[in-house]
């Protein structure tokens, strides 16, 4: 029987600590999108560097959301920091990598949207 509380107890304390890990990061939307370099076109894929405001330089990558409607598309960028790092407090430019994959090729417009502005541009994919 105490073997079995024992073997419970572990169990639960070792997912808390894998829970505890997850929320090591605080994780938000970029600010916004200062500018998109294409590094690739071709073959359905667009492959491009996004250069995004955040809060503070420690921020990095995260992840991308995007959601195409029809010939548009609506990109989200997140960036992260870890909690436990003290970082100076002045907003910092980011270069992203963002890749989208398209089932058709011709005209599409893109909307990266910031937490303070968003960003549109059209462009044709390949």
């Amino acid at each position: 029987m105490k073997l079995s509380l024992i073997v419970i107890l572990a169990f639960i304390f070792a997912i808390v600590g894998l829970c505890q890990n997850n929320n090591q990061y605080i994780t938000q939307q970029v600010y916004r999108i200062d500018s998109l370099h294409v590094q690739t076109n071709a073959d359905g894929q667009l492959t491009l560097k996004a250069f995004a405001m955040v809060p503070n330089p420690c921020y990095r990558f995260s992840h991308v959301e995007s959601q195409l409607k029809g010939d548009s598309v609506f990109v989200t960028l997140f960036a992260k920091t870890d909690k436990s790092v003290n970082c100076v407090q002045v907003i910092a430019s980011l270069a992203m990598p963002v890749t989208l994959d398209f089932k058709n090729s011709g005209l599409f417009h893109l909307r990266f949207l910031g937490r303070t502005t968003h960003f549109d541009t059209t462009i044709t994919v390949n």
